[in-house]
């Protein structure tokens, strides 16, 4: 089994959900396992979500487009990471404080190279 650290990538499909996006971005950002990528797809916010995703730019990738539904958002978080383990995450949730570290643990046990995995909260 190689050494290399699998990248999780945590994808963050938001729609109209201003008041509780940032805590739901700042719970990606607080978890405790590297390497991570964190990418939000905003599908056509109409509800000045833009203000609050400002405030992550340089943190996160955040991808603006046309609504095209939450399929077609989470379609193309799909198609932009690069990751090993992808993390769902809608832009009402939350993630408990070092939840992709233990999901990581158990991924990187089961031989990883070799296994799909599949987790789902």
């Amino acid at each position: 089994m190689s050494d290399k650290k699998p990248l999780a990538s945590i994808l963050i499909d938001h729609y109209n959900s201003r008041d509780l996006v940032g805590e739901t971005i700042e719970s990606a950002l607080a978890q405790d396992y590297e390497p991570k990528e964190i990418i939000l797809v905003d599908d056509g916010s109409t509800d000045g979500s833009k203000d609050v995703l400002s405030h992550f730019e340089s943190r996160i990738r955040i991808i603006y487009q046309e609504n095209r539904g939450q399929n077609g958002a989470l379609n193309r978080l799909v198609e932009e990471a690069k990751g090993d383990v992808f993390f769902f995450l809608d832009g009402d949730d939350l993630f408990l404080p070092g939840k992709v570290a233990r999901i990581m643990e158990i991924y990187k046990k089961l031989d990883w190279q070799k296994k799909i995995f599949l987790f789902h909260s």
